[in-house]
């Protein structure tokens, strides 16, 4: 072991030295592993698993076939050929050996959409119209959305029929309380819901009074895992929503968006948080009445 006063740091790069060439520096082949993620993107507290994307990371495909955080997290852009200051020591190198920390690259939002995979289809029968949507998490080594709890994803669907008359909603799951906006509405909601026992409520967060429970939590209370519907990677979700179809009715139109948003709407109105949403997915269909 290397004396208590001396300054050893460690990183991904084999040949790697400061200016005065001291052997202070080692290489650790950990940086390009999965387990250099795990201290901070692996977390229970109480003994509660609040977020657990190495786990999940752990029990997928991905690491069985040796694909670490780094490979999609991490990659290489070949727009630079140093990571430190060559005046201060660095070395010139190949641009395809210097990663980016950018954690979900040049555009997120373009990150997202290749992490799931949406088909919608539609049928109408007995004046019914059925949407049934399948979302596939076909890009990501871990559930989506994944990380902190606030994370979460919407399904919302919606149809008309002539002159854009909304449907009537049958039956089908809807968007539940956290949606805020979309609450109520046809569509679903995937999340990890964190819950724990007060005897108030907030405007942050929304109340459920059966249980007299405040929830979606703060994942720094003690809390209790109320449920997690997130899709774990390469798997999928089939939802189905019916809707009664009018007699007047010609052409109909549905459209289901999938929505990532990175906290809970009621918990960022409350809070002033300029969040947009995002759109992953998207998709319009058209049926004409039997």
């Amino acid at each position: 072991r290397p004396p208590a006063s001396a300054k050893l740091l460690f990183g991904p790069f084999d040949d790697a030295t400061f200016l005065n060439e001291v052997p202070d520096f080692s290489h650790s082949p950990l940086f390009k592993s999965s387990r250099f993620c795990a201290a901070c993107h692996d977390g229970s507290f109480w003994g509660v698993p609040v977020y657990e994307t190495f786990t999940e990371w752990g029990k997928s495909s991905y690491s069985r076939l040796g694909v670490q955080c780094q490979t999609c997290h991490m990659q290489t852009t070949g727009k630079f050929d140093f990571f430190a200051d060559p005046e201060k020591g660095g070395k010139i190198r190949p641009p395809a050996t210097i990663a980016s920390h950018r954690m979900m690259g040049e555009d997120p939002s373009e990150f997202l959409r290749n992490a799931v995979a949406m088909e919608a289809s539609a049928r109408v029968q007995d004046r019914l119209l059925t949407v049934t949507v399948k979302i596939t998490n076909v890009g990501a080594g871990h559930d989506v959305p994944t990380g902190q709890p606030m994370r979460n994803m919407i399904l919302a669907v919606s149809a008309a029929g002539g002159q854009e008359q909304s449907l009537r909603f049958m039956a089908g799951e809807s968007v539940p309380a956290w949606g805020g906006d979309l609450a109520g509405q046809p569509g679903k909601g995937f999340a990890k819901i964190l819950l724990t026992l007060n005897e108030y409520a907030t405007p942050t967060h929304v109340v459920n009074n059966t249980t007299a429970a405040e929830f979606p939590s703060p994942f720094w209370r003690r809390n209790r895992i109320l449920s997690d519907n997130r899709i774990p990677a390469n798997a999928s979700d089939l939802s189905s929503y019916v809707f009664s179809v009018p007699k007047e009715s010609g052409r109909l139109s549905i459209r289901v968006r999938l929505i990532y948003r990175r906290a809970f709407k009621p918990l960022a109105d409350a809070k002033g948080w300029d969040i947009p949403d995002i759109t992953i997915a998207t998709s319009e269909l058209e049926i004409e009445k039997p």
